[in-house]
């Protein structure tokens, strides 16, 4: 063994001149998507940025810490700090691939152990960039899956609405087939029922939604399957299959024992992007799969019984008059607690700035409303 890195694919440029090609042949394979891992970890807080309407100050001062705390880190892992590891012997800094192999096991909590600072101060210095990493990017992570969970949390909703229009449009023509009522106003009236906003009910028996774990757990699968495949099958790696799976699985839990690591370049710039994306999948399936488990409490408790008593309950509280009956306001107070979108206490709250604004008649002045609006 020797303090040289890895030998990974040499970059041949076909039909260029040799004298391209013996500049050409410093670069391999391996370092450019070393490279593109680089500028894609680098510019995802960027693009972070640049997609949010509602970006401030704050966000564009982390974004520009963060870009520089990892390009800083690449460039300090190349140049100054000093690593051992069992690929080689003694003390050297990291080629890009190296770097890259390992910044992504500290972004990803993996830390297979297998490349470490060599001297004491290199080890603080990592430990510090360790830490900070962790806190900026697990932010930046956190930012863009909310961004993407409410892009799609929207679109279902909307398809769902769709559906449930165009459900109701179905139903209404059927009726009128039915009883005979077909004529030249039959398109207008299906359009009418696909405007028309579908009452909500004021219970109904929780649904178990399965999509998101379905769809988190095929896209964990395929990195598992992906790594599987790679750590077998690539030359330099080829691991057992008992061994692949292993090393797959042990891996993308972030348990990380580092038993099993990449051998070659080609594996360690697989094993940056796989690690990400991997891990991601691996969170992504956790969440789901703990909404579901929740969601199954809650449907086992259910039951028709606990529901009825609590209508009761909330029907007694309301102040009707001596016909029974409610008008509009109580009714949408009773509606907004049974859909469980408001509290008592909101309610009560509601009440009370009413009554700050000085009512009379049942009503109050517009232009006591617009005297709470803040000004800067």
């Amino acid at each position: 063994m020797s303090l040289a890195a890895p030998e990974g694919t040499q970059v041949k440029i076909p039909y260029a001149p040799d004298m391209v090609n013996d500049y050409a042949m410093e670069t391999t394979y391996e370092s450019i998507f070393a490279t593109i891992f680089v500028i894609v970890i680098s510019g995802a807080p960027l693009v972070l940025t640049f997609f949010q309407d509602d970006r401030s100050k704050t966000n564009i001062i982390q974004t520009c810490v963060v870009v520089t705390l990892l390009v800083g880190g690449i460039v300090a892992f190349t140049t100054t700090i000093k690593f051992n590891s069992a690929h080689w012997e003694g003390a050297r800094p990291l080629s890009i691939v190296e770097s890259v192999y390992l910044l992504s096991q500290m972004l990803t909590t993996v830390g297979y152990g297998d490349i470490t600072p060599a001297y004491p101060r290199g080890q603080v210095v990592v430990g510090f960039y360790v830490l900070c990493s962790i806190l900026l990017i697990a932010d930046m992570v956190g930012q863009v899956s909310t961004i993407v969970v409410n892009r799609l949390t929207a679109y279902s909703e909307k398809l769902a609405n769709a559906t449930d229009r165009l459900a109701a449009a179905a139903r209404a023509r059927l009726r009128r087939q039915q009883h005979n009522e077909g004529g030249e106003d039959d398109k207008e009236d299906d359009d009418d029922s696909v405007r028309k906003v579908m009452p909500i009910k004021l219970w109904k028996k929780p649904e178990l939604q399965l999509m998101p774990i379905v769809g988190s757990g095929l896209c964990l699968t395929f990195f598992v399957t992906l790594g599987i495949c790679f750590w077998h099958y690539y030359p330099g790696e080829e691991r057992t299959w008992m061994q692949a799976i292993y090393m797959s699985v042990i891996t993308l839990s972030t348990v990380g024992f580092g038993a099993f690591t990449a051998q070659t370049e080609g594996g360690m710039v697989f094993g940056a992007f796989w690690m990400l994306f991997g891990v991601t999948a691996l969170v992504s399936f956790v969440s789901a799969f703990t909404e579901l488990m929740m969601m199954i409490k809650i449907a086992e408790k259910w039951s028709v019984e606990k529901v009825a008593d609590e209508m009761r309950d909330r029907l007694a509280k309301l102040e009707v008059g001596s016909d029974g009956k409610l008008d509009e306001v109580q009714f949408m107070k009773f509606a907004l607690l049974q859909a469980g979108k408001c509290t008592e206490d909101d309610l009560e709250g509601i009440d009370a700035r009413w009554k700050a604004l000085e009512p009379r008649s049942g009503k109050v002045d517009k232009s006591n409303i617009e005297k709470e609006i803040p000004t800067a």
